[in-house]
């Protein structure tokens, strides 16, 4: 697995961008609010019933990771603490 360089651990994954989205604003995080909202917006713009956010892509891949590692993996992947029972069945898509 490749390393991430200790510079780059404090930036932020997503930029914001200015208006239009033509340029970013470096060293300016997106904001969740606003991935979820492009991410609705666009499951509209596909035909999605059902609001797509930032927390049921987190929620979809939970449960692609332990169908394809297992519930402990997963849970370590996740950030989730050995002893939680946050990946049980009920909770998976």
């Amino acid at each position: 697995m490749e390393k991430i360089k200790p510079l780059a651990r404090k930036q932020p994954v997503f930029f914001t961008s200015n208006p239009r989205g033509q340029t970013l604003q470096k060293g300016v995080a997106l904001a969740a609010e606003a991935i979820s909202n492009y991410l609705a917006r666009r499951g509209v713009a596909l035909g999605y019933q059902n609001r797509i956010t930032a927390y049921a892509l987190r929620r979809r891949a939970a449960s692609d990771l332990v169908q394809s590692v297992g519930y402990d993996l997963t849970r370590d992947i996740m950030g989730h603490a050995p002893e939680t029972s946050e990946l049980d069945q009920t909770s998976l898509w």
